[in-house]
């Protein structure tokens, strides 16, 4: 699950870089092909992170799954939506003219949607009594 941790992490701090539409938060603006670089790191990280999460459902026994059944459809459905955000996020990027504000809405729906991600992430843990290593924070 720690691994699963560090790819929300990333993309999500990723999307948020991107959405401003700036490179390296130095007040320049993207050119389309960072832009789209970006979106394709964004991409991968969160392929990355899916494949994480499906990695521990699969190693949940029985009854696991049972008690777990709230958190992993409520994961599902955020899951869901991560992808129709980050598929809002590529066409945006990917438009024939560059929409900085647009790119920066998708990039915003696409971090509350990581957001979203990490609490129920954090609630599945805490309800397998599985400490983050992040108290405090």
């Amino acid at each position: 699950m720690a691994q699963a941790g560090k790819g929300q992490g990333q993309a999500g701090g990723q999307g948020q870089g991107s959405g401003q539409g700036q490179a390296g938060g130095q007040g320049q603006r993207l050119t389309p092909a960072q832009a789209q670089g970006q979106g394709n790191q964004i991409s991968e990280q969160v392929r990355t992170m899916f494949g994480e999460h499906d990695q521990l459902m699969q190693g949940l026994s029985n009854e696991q799954n049972s008690l777990l059944s709230d958190q992993t459809r409520g994961l599902s459905r955020t899951r869901n939506r991560i992808q129709d955000c980050l598929d809002g996020l590529n066409r945006a990027i990917g438009a024939a003219n560059l929409n900085p504000q647009r790119v920066s809405e998708m990039a915003g729906d696409l971090a509350q949607a990581m957001e979203t991600w990490q609490k129920q992430y954090q609630r599945l843990g805490e309800d397998m009594g599985v400490r983050s290593g992040r108290e405090g924070s």
